[in-house]
């Protein structure tokens, strides 16, 4: 087994080497083991939608990145206290009950009772601690995961949502589960801890560690090419599936109305007007067809109609759409 090490905490760079890792596996190849973390994003499945699964407008405030992987599945919250583990394997071995059962035999070297929890999760005391998903793809099998150990639970809480969205969507929806970090339940745990026995594990189903490797290898393994279009608008937000809004707000007084089909990320054939009790019903559909569903693009759209009712109202109502 080869285990590959990153001190880099960018979340695009890492998702980028986890799809570079996978297309060169070859069937002659060790398995392999990619171990990272990343400053503080939240990660969509390949088919979710970003606008029902986090508050982009908060995460954006906040500097909290946004990022789509290649895998299926939900809404994971990153930060340098959760552990990502990447098993690349060949396909015509890949067994998802083999890797869980690495991960379980870890958590119990460690002293928790950890257990499956449903498909894709493993929780301790019926707590989740990690979420699981998978991507095969030629000739190999991504099987990744997380690993809460000491992550900050209460932003986790304020970027993802709980399901309330007023998107209508055929895309993935995550399943909201309570979450524990590991620190939580043993105090003294740490990330190197946790990572020591995860390799351990690892070594006792896939075979001892021939090689470790870290960044200084990984610079030959994936592009900056790679790494921008992870971090690219039609990556995050023109891959989610189509979808449809229909909102009413009330915003100092005024009452907005958004009807709005949604592809690619542009709001396609839109319905939407404002209703001030002064002048009357602003239409303002046409100020919207073809624009991003991004705050700052609707706001400049709308901002010649509601600038001139209320100073800031073109922000206020981009933010309200967005966070419907």
């Amino acid at each position: 087994m080869i285990v590959v090490r990153t001190r880099c905490l960018n979340v695009w760079r890492n998702l980028a080497v986890e799809e570079a890792l996978l297309d060169r596996f070859s069937a002659e190849a060790q398995p392999l083991l990619f171990l990272w973390r990343s400053a503080h994003a939240v990660v969509i499945g390949k088919n979710q939608n970003p606008w029902r699964e986090a508050n982009i407008p908060l995460m954006n405030d906040d500097g909290c990145a946004l990022a789509r992987r290649i895998s299926g599945g939900g809404a994971v919250y990153h930060d340098e206290g959760n552990l990502n583990y990447s098993f690349i394997v060949d396909r015509r071995h890949y067994k998802g009950s083999r890797v869980f059962a690495v991960v379980l035999a870890a958590l119990h070297t460690l002293g928790f009772h950890a257990a499956r929890m449903g498909r894709t999760s493993i929780g301790v005391d019926g707590r989740k601690v990690s979420g699981n998903a998978f991507c095969l793809r030629r000739g190999a099998a991504l099987h990744h995961g997380t690993l809460l150990v000491s992550s900050d639970r209460a932003r986790m809480g304020r970027y993802l949502r709980s399901g309330t969205s007023a998107i209508r969507s055929r895309a993935i929806a995550s399943q909201p589960a309570e979450t524990v970090n590991l620190r939580e339940l043993q105090p003294d745990i740490g990330i190197g801890n946790v990572e020591a026995a995860l390799v351990q594990s690892a070594a006792g189903e896939f075979g001892a560690v021939a090689e470790s490797r870290g960044d200084d290898w990984l610079e030959a393994v994936v592009r900056k090419d790679d790494c921008g279009r992870m971090a690219s608008w039609d990556w995050l937000y023109g891959q989610t599936p189509s979808f449809e809004l229909d909102i009413e707000r009330t915003l100092a007084g005024l009452s907005a109305r958004l009807y709005a089909n949604v592809t690619d990320g542009r709001i396609g054939e839109a319905r939407a007007m404002l209703r001030d009790p002064s002048s009357g019903v602003v239409a303002l559909e046409s100020r919207l067809q073809g624009v991003r569903f991004d705050v700052a693009e609707i706001a400049e759209r709308l901002r010649p109609v509601a600038a001139a009712l209320q100073e800031g109202l073109e922000y206020a109502l981009a933010r309200a759409f967005v966070t419907a």
